[in-house]
């Protein structure tokens, strides 16, 4: 992965991240997780991932963390998490879905 600043001048994540599942349901499409050495300022983090079915081929992704933060920054490491780290992966995740997608239909 592409090393990635947590927010502007502040620290860059690893390349070589931890994560730990805490959790994982195959039949409610949810997966929990928490870094136990987060690349940034937090602690107490825990993340949760869940897949939900829509309409045809589509489906809804709600990712969603916790963590406590030094209160002067946490501001910043919200917007940046969300703007950044969950629009990447998620869009990371929807190009992969369209790519198998498509590799089934052609098949």
């Amino acid at each position: 992965h592409p090393r990635l600043s947590i927010y502007s001048g502040g620290p860059e994540a690893d390349a070589d991240l931890v994560v730990t599942v805490l959790s994982q349901d195959d039949e409610t499409r949810t997966l929990t997780y928490s870094m136990p050495e987060p690349p940034f300022p937090i602690s107490e983090h825990r993340a949760t991932i869940e897949v939900q079915e829509g309409a045809g081929t589509t489906c809804y992704v709600e990712w969603s963390a916790e963590f406590e933060s030094d209160p002067g920054i946490i501001h910043l490491l919200e917007d940046q998490l969300g703007d950044d780290v969950f629009r990447l992966a998620l869009d990371k995740l929807a190009t992969a879905a369209q790519e198998q997608h498509a590799a089934n239909v052609l098949a």
